[in-house]
C-alpha cells in the first residue's frame, strides 16, 4: 500500500467505515498520487476521481483543508463533491494538446500530485 492508501484507510477508519468496504467503491484503486501528467491522461476516469479522493482524504486526515470544508466531511461520501473538482480542476489543466510530440514535452516532466497541489491552492481549500 501506498502511503494515500494507507492514508485513505486511516481516513475511512476515523469515520467509523471498514477498510474491508472499499471493494468497487469510487474511492477505490486511484494509481495517480505519485504519476506523471502523461500516466493521468491516459487513465481511466474511475482511478482519477478514486486518486483525487486520496488527495483530499490525506488532506483531511493531516487537517490541512480549510475548517469550511472540514467541518462538512463526516462520511467518506462527503469527499466525494471535492474528488470530482479536483479531478475536473486537474483534468483541465493538463489537457492534452492534439501535437502528441508537443504534448510529450510540455507534461514530460509534471507530476499529477504538483497539479493538484495547484488546483487545491486555486479553489482554496487549504489552511
Amino acid at each position: 500500500m501506498n502511503r494515500i492508501t494507507v492514508g485513505l484507510a486511516t481516513v475511512l477508519v476515523a469515520l467509523g467505515l471498514s477498510v474491508n468496504t472499499l471493494a468497487k467503491e469510487w474511492y477505490e484503486g486511484g494509481t495517480l498520487s505519485s504519476a506523471g501528467v502523461l500516466e493521468w491522461q491516459s487513465a481511466t476516469a474511475e482511478n482519477k476521481l478514486a486518486s483525487s479522493a486520496d488527495f483530499v482524504a490525506v488532506l483531511y486526515q493531516k487537517e490541512m483543508l480549510s475548517p469550511s470544508i472540514s467541518g462538512k466531511i463526516t462520511s467518506i461520501e462527503d469527499i466525494k463533491p471535492y474528488a470530482v473538482d479536483l479531478a475536473t480542476c486537474i483534468e483541465g489543466a493538463s489537457e492534452k494538446e492534439s501535437d502528441l510530440e508537443k504534448n510529450k514535452r510540455m507534461y514530460a516532466n509534471e507530476t499529477v500530485a504538483s497539479l493538484a497541489s495547484i488546483c487545491i491552492l486555486m479553489m482554496g481549500w487549504g489552511r
